[in-house]
């Protein structure tokens, strides 16, 4: 299998992905830091 010359490989991330914790540099908590919390009460 090939690629045409002019194919455009991409990447995505997520927020999730890059960001830090949560009481870090002003970040506050996002759904990702709670739902795993309320999915286990």
């Amino acid at each position: 299998m090939s690629f045409p010359k002019n194919f455009l490989w991409g990447g995505a991330t997520a927020a999730n992905q890059l960001e830090g914790a949560y009481d870090v540099d002003g970040r506050g908590p996002s759904i990702d830091d709670i739902a795993p919390a309320a999915r286990t009460a």
